[in-house]
């Protein structure tokens, strides 16, 4: 059985080649994740800074000015429910 080297490694080449092209498309492709964990601001002791009550549209305890949503909790109709205390 006689395999033509010439042919398959131009093959293999072009496969490598399409592959490299392939990746740097989908690297330059990719798009920043939108969701950003917020932070809490800091001042330059490394402590929180506090909201100022006098500027109502801007929160200055977060970077970006906005607080987080939190979260619902525990879903209703939740199975996971808090255990009663036994009375001994």
């Amino acid at each position: 059985m006689e395999v033509n080297l010439s042919t398959s490694a131009y093959v293999w080449a072009t496969i490598m080649i399409v592959g490299i092209l392939f990746t740097i498309y989908q690297i330059t492709k990719a798009e920043p994740d939108p969701y950003e964990e917020p932070k809490r601001a800091r001042n330059k002791k490394g402590k929180y800074v506090g909201d100022d009550k006098s500027t109502p549209d801007i929160n200055e305890a977060w970077e970006g000015g906005k607080k987080p949503k939190r979260g619902r909790g525990r879903p209703k109709g939740s199975k996971n429910k808090p255990k009663a205390k036994k009375n001994v």
